[in-house]
């Protein structure tokens, strides 16, 4: 449970190697694990799963700011430090860190993958549609049952 008052922001991206395209989604919690708000965004680009993962963090983070949200913990699971990244990958941390200057009580963690697969199951169904899609109620399609969809 996180501290009355927080909100907890989950992030994933989804690849889609024969469209080229990559999916993001984004899961926002309450402090008692209600869930408040979803949103699903399709790209036409395929990157490395790391620029990916790191552009479905700056979206969540912009989202969250957008949204006026002032404290909140952000989980994804592709945070990893010890590897050599390229320039975009740089420029869009460095666009990540400029947002979190402005949201002070937003904090990144880190979680394992499948504590992340609701997330994961948002940004997979974003390319269903062409333009960003936001769920107010819990899409059924999170629950990964056998013909469940998304409607936006």
């Amino acid at each position: 449970m996180l501290e009355t008052g927080f909100l907890k922001a989950n992030i994933d991206a989804a690849f889609f190697t024969d469209s080229l395209e990559m999916g993001f989604g984004i899961i926002i919690y309450d402090h008692r694990g209600r869930h408040i708000y979803s949103r699903s965004h399709v790209m036409p680009d395929l990157y490395v799963s790391e620029v990916g993962e790191a552009i479905g963090h700056h979206e969540a983070l912009s989202w969250v700011k957008e949204l006026g949200m002032a404290r909140v913990i952000v989980e994804m699971d592709a945070i990893n430090g010890d590897e050599t990244h390229n320039s975009v990958f740089e420029d869009i941390i460095t666009g990540c860190k400029g947002l979190l200057f402005f949201l002070p009580h937003v904090h990144v963690q880190w979680i394992p993958r499948d504590a992340n697969i609701m997330s994961y199951r948002i940004a997979k169904v974003a390319r269903a549609f062409s333009s960003p899609c936001y769920w107010v109620e819990r899409p059924n399609c999170v629950d990964g049952l056998p013909g469940s969809s998304c409607m936006c």
